[in-house]
């Protein structure tokens, strides 16, 4: 039989969700709500660090994330200049540094 973690241990656990992007100013808003969603479901306190290599969208997806701040969602961006590196492994590396939870992923 598998074994089932109880409600008390799963509120212990408080992840930090790192999401890189570049372009996805459309995914930021879907992604949050539904992320939240699960996560306020099985009570884990999350946090959403966005990390944008300065696209296009760049300037869009920063007013998105204030907005879902604004409306309670516990996500915050961090726009990765050109001296903090390009690419999804920098990032998320990156992500590791910034995250205020000891659960990353």
């Amino acid at each position: 039989m598998p074994a089932t973690r109880s409600s008390t241990a799963a509120s212990q656990i408080s992840p930090s969700v790192i999401a890189p992007t570049y372009n996805e100013t459309d995914n930021i808003r879907p992604l949050t709500e539904r992320l939240f969603k699960a996560t306020r479901a099985a009570k884990l306190e999350t946090e959403l660090l966005v990390m944008d290599d300065e696209s296009d969208g760049t300037a869009e997806t920063e007013r998105l994330v204030g907005a879902l701040a604004k409306e309670g969602y516990a996500v915050r961006i961090h726009v990765r200049r050109r001296g903090e590196g390009k690419g999804l492994s920098s990032a998320v590396l990156l992500g590791f540094e910034l995250a205020k939870h000891g659960v990353v992923l």
